[in-house]
């Protein structure tokens, strides 16, 4: 779009592309019509900067938002001037506007993902130095490598899904099959797992992630895992009328459930961690020989809807 104006910086003139963009005629648009297409944000810091380059007589240069007749929708442009000398030593202007809204959009979202990056790049370094810590206090210093080793790579698999899906969420039923997968030849024998398909926000499907690498390493050590005989079940589902989300482990035919005395990394896991992401409660108990682990919460505030 090209425009206009006199040495006092008046508008004088606009192109037909112009008046097709924005819907103002040569009238509307001619003078300081033009400050109506603009948006109200915008409108103050573009008339300084243009009394500035008017007063001065250097070229003039800023990026704003104009609004589009056709849908009113307001569209970044780079707005650009230069004075023009006339034959009688008169200084006019001549303009451009360029639409570089796709440009803008790209720009922001860019700075987006970078800062979002940041954010998860501090986010996972303070939990895998939470990680170091409190497995140093409660692991036996010949097994804490592998301790600490078991728990980064949870949380690397847990990072990894979420990255496939773009950082938004989660499908519930891989998280755990990824968790479990040094046992993938029990899934289906002594691992079942049932329900739904849900797609767990990113926070969530951390937390949840972790507490189940922890539930089974647990297992192992002391409960279903333990014996040639034990079971666990694994169910989710979305309960109505008080539409929650409720995540089950359940072992059988494992040793007896001794809670632990003492609260160290992997019960701050499965329990604290989750329920702060999911705003939700977990219960621990005894089982028919082994223990049980349940998660209660709002589908609305571990549930992902809102997928493209």
């Amino acid at each position: 779009m090209l425009w206009r104006a006199d040495a006092l910086g008046v508008t004088t003139g606009h192109n037909s592309r112009w008046r097709a963009f924005t819907g103002q005629d040569l009238v509307t648009a001619s003078g300081e019509g033009w400050r109506s297409v603009v948006h109200p944000d915008d409108v103050e810091r573009v008339s300084e900067r243009w009394l500035h380059s008017v007063r001065s007589k250097k070229p003039y240069s800023i990026e704003y938002r104009i609004r589009r007749a056709s849908d009113g929708e307001f569209r970044w442009h780079l707005v650009e001037a230069v004075p023009q000398q006339s034959s009688t030593g008169e200084t006019n202007w001549f303009g451009t506007c360029i639409d570089i809204h796709d440009r803008k959009r790209a720009e922001e979202h860019q700075k987006f993902l970078t800062d979002e990056l940041y954010h998860r790049c501090k986010n996972m370094l303070a939990v895998v130095d939470g990680v170091v810590r409190l497995s140093w206090r409660e692991a036996n210093p010949e097994t804490f490598v592998e301790t600490v080793s078991a728990r980064i790579a949870s949380l690397a698999a847990c990072h990894e899904l979420l990255y496939l899906n773009k950082w938004k969420n989660a499908d519930l039923s891989e998280l755990i099959r990824r968790q479990l997968e040094h046992f993938s030849d029990a899934i289906g024998s002594r691992i079942t797992l049932e329900g739904p398909e849900v797609r767990l926000k990113s926070a969530v499907a951390e937390a949840i992630g972790m507490a189940v690498h922890e539930l089974a390493t647990n297992a192992v050590k002391y409960g279903a895992l333990s014996n040639e005989l034990g079971r666990i079940d694994i169910t989710w589902n979305i309960v109505a009328p008080e539409d929650v989300l409720s995540v089950q482990w359940a072992e059988t035919n494992g040793p007896e459930y001794i809670p632990a005395t003492r609260s160290g990394f992997g019960q701050a896991v499965i329990k604290r961690m989750v329920e702060e992401a999911s705003s939700g409660k977990v219960e621990i108990g005894p089982s028919n020989g082994g223990m049980t682990w349940r998660l209660i919460a709002s589908s609305k505030t571990t549930i992902d809807f809102d997928q493209e």
